[in-house]
């Protein structure tokens, strides 16, 4: 939700935007909310939500992902940052296998007191 990075622009100083593409007619056909994250003595990140467990790219097929994920690698080496992390695993060759992610789902039963 917006209000989720506005909250994180608010809070930390962070500068919230997303990255989108379009298709012939001007529709989105993927996107990405990122937030840029700087460090002292560090170059900047690009996160997908920060404090956020998962928050993977939305895309109406697989051409309309690769397609994303290679204008956000040509943005971030255009803007000088150093990595984008996505809080999401996602299928090769667009993933970076340093870290592991773990996500857990529980089931919720319709009635609260059952």
């Amino acid at each position: 939700h917006p209000s989720w990075a506005t909250l994180l622009t608010d809070c930390y100083g962070f500068r919230a935007f997303a990255v989108a593409t379009v298709d012939a007619h001007g529709q989105i056909t993927a996107g990405l909310p990122l937030v840029e994250v700087r460090k002292p003595l560090r170059q900047a990140s690009w996160l997908s939500l920060p404090f956020t467990d998962i928050c993977p790219p939305l895309a109406t097929d697989d051409r309309a992902f690769a397609e994303l994920i290679r204008q956000i690698e040509c943005l971030r080496k255009v803007s000088g940052i150093a990595n984008v992390h996505i809080r999401a695993p996602l299928p090769a060759p667009f993933f970076n296998d340093t870290a592991t992610t773990e996500i857990y789902t529980l089931a919720l039963q319709q009635d609260a007191t059952a």
